[in-house]
């Protein structure tokens, strides 16, 4: 299992708004138990904007949208379609950003079966437009 949490500053003309960002490989394949990932996930600090990979269902995403939001906040979630069991999720804080668009980056797989997602997002302090990938 592969964690990483790191922080995001998006400038803005003046003002600079900082993101925080957490990405966790899920490694699906393995014998992951999904409350134990969100009973883990409940106990890492709040991110603005989480990634997670090789996630198996809408199941799956379900419940580790209720580890997040055992520490508060509002949170949604796009899945991935393609991947099969090892799907891609973006989770974002609605309280401060926007999602714009999503899609699935199928030009950017070269014959593999998970296609990169992308997301276009606004930071609602201060209007700053971003691309997660």
């Amino acid at each position: 299992m592969r964690l990483l949490i790191g922080v995001l500053l998006v400038a803005a003309s003046v003002q600079a708004e900082e993101l925080r960002i957490t990405s966790w490989n899920l490694e699906s394949g393995g014998e992951s138990s999904t409350i134990t990932l969100a009973e883990q996930i409940s106990q890492l600090p709040q991110s603005d904007i989480w990634t997670f990979q090789e996630v198996r269902n809408r199941q799956w995403a379900d419940e580790i949208m209720w580890g997040i939001q055992l520490n508060g906040g509002d949170y949604d979630y796009q899945l991935s379609r393609g991947g099969r069991e090892e799907r891609l999720m973006i989770v974002y804080n609605r309280a401060r950003l926007d999602l714009l668009d999503k899609k699935e980056m199928r030009n950017l797989n070269d014959g593999g079966h998970r296609d990169p997602l992308a997301a276009t997002m606004i930071i609602k302090a201060t209007g700053q437009k971003f691309y997660l990938l």
